[in-house]
């Protein structure tokens, strides 16, 4: 992360081998002074007590001190007071919130999550945002060395490490009028991708979110005919894959 410049070079953010140093904005531009910040706490009360100012020196002295968040100088609409918290949980990933889902961002930042204990497939796990009802829906995430995982977040709101080992499913319904329509599902990461070929010659399918429902087009000429055996192929965002294969 780096510290953003004024028009008289000086940095307000400045990180010094082992802590964060703020300009101290209560003195401006009387007298240049510097507080020393080697905890969360201390980068908190230095937010309230006035000494950082402005919703970008905000957002980047709270990234430091959280450690677990990164913002851009252009994420937030206006001062943000935040507010975090994490609940473990018998499965190891517990439950972060992150702010209020109810505060808009302008721009994506960036949040670092680490679980008390590593999954047991991160190749499969993700961070995934919680509703109220219990819903949801997945946010993504790379993992890091230190076993931490890192993803863009567009909102904020409660998010949990979740793994998904199922391959996606999916069945021919229908093939009237000279049209094929496949019912489609994944119980947790969310499809990704699916692919038709047939005779091992792509076929292009349309994908209806609201019903899952993937379809040939109608009148179609350019790919294979519908006959003869195809395979349907479903990936979802955690990278499980299923083949369904057919005889049309």
């Amino acid at each position: 992360m780096t510290a953003s410049s004024s028009a008289t070079g000086i940095r307000p953010i400045i990180w010094a081998d082992d802590h964060l140093k703020l300009i101290d904005q209560r003195v401006l531009p009387h007298e240049e002074r510097w507080v020393d910040c080697r905890s969360a706490a201390d980068v908190a009360e230095a937010i309230h007590g006035m000494a950082v100012r402005g919703a970008p020196a905000i957002g980047i002295a709270a990234a430091y001190g959280l450690e677990h968040l990164g913002f851009g100088p252009e994420t937030l609409f206006d001062n943000l007071y935040l507010s975090t918290s994490y609940k473990p949980e018998p499965t190891g990933s517990g439950l972060w919130m992150v702010g209020s889902a109810l505060v808009p961002l302008y721009k994506p930042l960036q949040l670092t999550l680490k679980p008390l204990a590593p999954p047991a497939d991160p190749r499969r796990s993700a961070i995934y945002s919680v509703a109220a009802n219990g819903g949801r829906a997945y946010v993504g995430g790379k993992w890091n060395d230190d076993g931490s995982i890192t993803t863009p977040l567009k909102q904020f709101g409660w998010f949990r490490i979740l793994t998904d080992t199922t391959a996606p499913k999916g069945s021919l319904i229908s093939r009237a009028g000279g049209q094929l329509r496949f019912s489609v599902g994944d119980d947790l990461s969310g499809l990704a991708s699916y692919r038709l070929l047939i005779g091992g010659q792509f076929r292009l399918l349309r994908f209806e979110h609201k019903k899952a429902v993937l379809f040939t087009i109608p009148g179609d000429t350019l790919g294979p005919r519908l006959r003869g055996p195809a395979e349907l192929r479903l990936t979802d965002q955690a990278g499980n894959e299923r083949v369904i294969p057919l005889n049309l």
